[in-house]
């Protein structure tokens, strides 16, 4: 009988290991699966993070032109026709037109006005 009671004892602890395997399987499958997603996630961050590198380089290198452009502008003199100006900073210079003349209209303190000869109408 003691062997009897030993197999079967044997038997349920294989049964119990098959199922406790199983649900390690199952969650080692899990846990790859979840691993496969982060690495897909990953390398798409990763382009994305490299054409943004790429754009960041193509805007300093325009940046860097722009600043030379800048400085080659502000270090050449300035002349404007009528008052003479010398060399000044492009982003302090405000060139205004002048204002044009008002003409004074003649004015009168008689406020009749003279649409008819008096003389003439009687």
């Amino acid at each position: 009988m003691d062997d009897h009671l030993n197999i079967s004892s044997v038997l349920a602890f294989s049964e119990q290991q098959e199922a406790l395997i199983a649900a390690q399987q199952q969650v080692t499958q899990r846990v790859m699966d979840n691993n496969q997603l982060l690495r897909e996630a990953l390398q798409q961050e990763l382009k994305r993070a490299e054409q943004l590198q790429q754009l960041l380089e193509a805007e300093q290198a325009k940046n860097k032109a722009l600043q030379a452009r800048i400085e080659q502008l502000e270090a050449r003199p300035i002349r404007v026709a009528g008052d003479y100006v010398e060399t000044q900073r492009i982003h302090k210079y405000i060139a205004m037109n002048k204002p044009a003349k008002r003409t004074k209209l003649t004015s009168s303190k008689d406020l009749t006005l003279p649409l008819w000869d008096s003389a003439t109408s009687m």
